[in-house]
């Protein structure tokens, strides 16, 4: 009630943009410690909080409540939505006095807040699915916000399109389970379902399939995983056209933060969900789901690889830690149809840590994003250069995302990583041989994946921030304002606690692992925490003994350099001649030449051509795009800058060039086939709708009488057609 309040005060405050930037920041602030304090009492072994509001027909009970899995993504709503809402304060400064109405932009903030902690929280099936709507088309104006950009247009369109696909699969699949169960309950309806889960016909055999599939194409695995692509990184004008991307603000920033860390992860929500209320899946969903997630994985980082647009690489980075969660789920899927508990419990828990830490590094990233595009004014990487001098607290901000994402120590992504290889291994079965096929090959992919971000992080942060200035954008950066670098400090310092401190968020895990399914209560997280924290021990000994002796190096060149260094003599000494001045320590690796300019810089795609030239163009993005008057897939565009040329290509998503588009344009085509008759003519007279919708009428009349003619009830008609006026 307190969101809606706050969501609907920002309406009125029309004109008055930084008292509606500041009401949000109160409400969301406000409204997140009030769900953030039932959460922590429900993660710390309270009774989980119950609701039934009576809402009459159709729509029966609804039941809210809060268990351990609904407590644990609470935390991360409240948690990312104050975040973001304190990073806004700087990042809508821009829109205020230019009548954008950033009022508006508020309200579906706080509207999109609002409807992801209903769904959470909801168990009846229409209550769920409407607020998976209203979340989805409060988003759908959050990324419409800056509507004069054609991009930003076709970004929101793809948006809603890709997401109503999931949610038409979702709401297939619980239509179907409310008419086998006769309840609106989702419980009800697993609970009715449970007995026959190993069924391979009839309505049982595609209900659980259907919501995964629908779940995954909100959460965006491949090949499901458009929607991410298009939203943070620009809409596509056809096949090979040039993609027209949104404008590089820290507006857009907060968008694809709250888009990646908290919409994205209802679709991994609604996949646990599913998990917690069956109880147990065929084993051929594990294996199934395990699959699609390596292949999401390892196609979203390598994907990311040929990207030089940050936002775009950033989307299909979360694309890859979306498939590491979805491993480690089905890695607990398949540990609970194998009889293997420890497994699960290493399985599930580490998923559950990757959706927590992939919402804190994924938000970290777009924030520091936001604050490099507002800076330099593009988001293209190879126009960047230098910016760790320009922009230090953003420049150590991404640096700990990038780390975090990585999975490397001290880091929060070290901590969930680790727990999912540890599901994967104990596993390990020589009995079982289908386990030990698929574990061992997976174990291998998920370290390559890891491999492979180190690469793309090391070339994203060497090129933006280390080196030269590469534009003259880079060259008048500054830094962002306060609040959004307190924003991105406030989660540098959560990536680093969950880090040094594995301890304390493996044992919040314990509530929320047996809400998923009660034979894992009886598996205590304790040894998965005191496993993960001498890890993270053995992490922060060995990084200071380095640290130290990385120090005793410094200190012993400087005494060197000092013992070694000419000692000046006395002007009056050095008659007729200038005062004696040190010589200029020479340039590093450049071999006594010293007419140095960005152009000698390694840009992105000199730094992936060794690797994409292995994997192939069709792994590192699909076909070429080039330049207007060149031959698509063939000719690679030179952008000019003011004193250079940069040579690179613009990689298009395989399954958007291969799969998408062909589709999109085949029902355009058919479609198009229509447009004379849904105008009658070019000038479209309204005579021509009502005779359509008199001719409509006429024929469901026909329908009727032929039906009362062949026995049937003319009254059970009209009563069966919702909508209809009934004759008494």
């Amino acid at each position: 009630m307190l969101l809606a309040a706050g969501a609907v005060a920002c309406v009125f405050l029309d004109g008055r943009e930084k008292l509606a930037a500041r009401v949000c920041l109160v409400i969301v602030l406000a409204g997140s410690l009030l769900i953030a304090v039932d959460a922590v009492k429900v993660l710390s072994g309270g009774v989980p909080p119950s609701v039934a509001v009576d809402l009459g027909v159709p729509m029966g009970i609804a039941r809210f409540e809060v268990d351990g899995l609904t407590a644990l993504f609470l935390c991360l709503i409240a948690g990312l939505s104050t975040v973001c809402a304190l990073y806004a304060q700087g990042a809508m400064a821009p829109y205020f006095n230019r009548s954008m109405r950033v009022e508006k932009f508020f309200f579906f903030y706080i509207l999109l807040v609002a409807s992801l902690v209903v769904a959470a929280m909801a168990r009846n099936v229409i209550v769920f699915l409407t607020a998976l709507e209203v979340m989805t088309l409060a988003s759908f104006f959050l990324i419409l916000f800056d509507h004069g950009d054609d991009g930003v247009r076709r970004s929101a369109v793809s948006f809603m399109v890709y997401m109503h696909i999931g949610l038409l699969l979702v709401t297939a699949a619980l239509l179907i389970g409310v008419a086998g169960s006769g309840t609106m309950d989702l419980s009800g309806i697993t609970t009715h379902f449970k007995p026959h889960l190993c069924s391979n016909g009839g309505s049982v055999g595609i209900l659980f399939p259907l919501l995964f599939v629908g779940f995954g194409f909100i959460a965006g695995f491949v090949p499901l995983h458009l929607w991410p692509v298009l939203v943070h990184g620009g809409a596509y004008g056809g096949a090979y056209g040039t993609p027209s991307r949104p404008v590089p603000a820290p507006m857009s920033a907060i968008v694809s933060a709250i888009l990646s860390g908290l919409v994205a992860n209802m679709g991994i929500y609604g996949i646990l969900r599913v998990v917690s209320l069956a109880g147990g899946l065929p084993l051929w969903i594990g294996y199934a789901l395990f699959f699609v997630s390596v292949v999401s994985g390892f196609y979203g980082i390598i994907n990311a690889l040929a990207q030089h647009d940050i936002r775009r690489l950033l989307a299909y980075v979360g694309i890859g830690n979306i498939g590491i969660t979805g491993a480690g789920i089905s890695v607990g899927l398949i540990g609970l149809s194998s009889g293997l508990p420890q497994m699960a419990a290493l399985g599930l828990s580490g998923a559950l840590l990757h959706m927590v830490n992939y919402t804190v590094f994924t938000g970290l990233l777009f924030c520091g994003a936001g604050s490099i595009g507002s800076a330099v004014h593009t988001n293209d990487v190879n126009l960047m250069g230098g910016l760790i001098k320009r922009m230090p607290f953003t420049g150590f901000a991404f640096l700990v995302g990038v780390m975090s994402v990585c999975g490397l120590p001290p880091f929060n992504g070290f901590i969930s990583e680790f727990i999912i290889y540890g599901g994967i291994i104990t596993g390990f079965n020589p009995s079982m041989g289908l386990l030990l096929a698929t574990l061992v090959p997976g174990v291998a992919a998920l370290a390559l994946i890891e491999g492979l971000s180190v690469l793309v992080f090391a070339k994203i942060f060497g090129i933006a921030f280390l080196g030269e200035c590469r534009s003259s954008g880079a060259t008048q950066s500054v830094e962002s304002p306060k609040t959004m670098v307190a924003a991105m400090m406030i989660l540098c310092a959560v990536s680093l606690f969950t880090g040094l401190m594995p301890t304390v968020a493996v044992k919040a895990l314990q509530y929320p692992l047996s809400a998923l399914h009660a034979g894992l209560s009886g598996v205590p997280p304790g040894g998965i925490a005191s496993v993960a924290g001498d890890v993270s021990m053995a992490v922060i000994v060995f990084l200071s003994i380095t640290g130290g002796l990385l120090l005793l190096r410094l200190l012993a060149l400087k005494r060197a350099q000092a013992s070694t260094a000419p000692v000046p003599l006395p002007v009056g000494k050095r008659a007729g001649k200038a005062p004696y001045a040190p010589p200029e320590a020479p340039l590093t690796w450049f071999g006594g030449y010293e007419a140095v300019n960005p152009a000698m810089q390694y840009t992105v795609s000199s730094f992936n051509s060794p690797l994409c030239g292995i994997a192939g163009s069709r792994m590192c993005g699909g076909d070429t795009e080039g330049s207007a008057l060149g031959t698509p897939g063939k000719t690679l565009p030179l952008k000019e800058t003011s004193s250079w040329a940069l040579f690179y290509p613009n990689a298009q998503d395989f399954f958007e060039g291969r799969f998408y588009l062909p589709l999109w344009r085949a029902v355009e085509r058919v479609l198009g086939k229509f447009s004379r008759i849904e105008s009658g003519h070019k000038d479209g007279r309204i005579g021509n709708y009502l005779l359509y919708m008199l001719s409509a009428l006429i024929i469901l009349l026909i329908l009727l009488v032929v039906y009362t003619w062949n026995g049937g009830s003319f009254s059970q008609v009209l009563g069966a057609l919702p909508g209809v006026v009934r004759w008494s």
